[in-house]
């Protein structure tokens, strides 16, 4: 089975990049071989032309990310935004 580079160990190995991360666990999206951002978790990546990524006069952003249908932990529970806040408490 081959993976596509995102996912590819032996690739990033040799590349001598630190990604193991995101290999196990690619986020809301990843960045492809092409270095475009694209959705994993999530059902689509925030810009200002889909609607997700706004700014506001005073130089604020806000970013709305959804996280696609059916999205599931290995063992078949649901993900959801308490993963989401969790891994962000204790990221800071």
């Amino acid at each position: 089975m081959a993976f596509p580079r995102e996912l590819d160990l032996a690739h990033h190995v040799r590349q001598g990049r630190p990604f193991l991360g995101t290999l196990v666990n690619p986020g809301l999206s990843v960045v492809d071989d092409r270095l475009v951002r694209r959705p994993a978790l999530a059902e689509a990546v925030p810009t200002l032309e889909n609607g997700l990524w706004k700014t506001t006069p005073d130089g604020r952003m806000e970013t709305t990310w959804t996280i696609r249908e059916g999205a599931r932990w290995h063992d078949g529970t649901p993900f959801t935004t308490d993963d989401l806040l969790f891994t962000a408490t204790v990221g800071r």
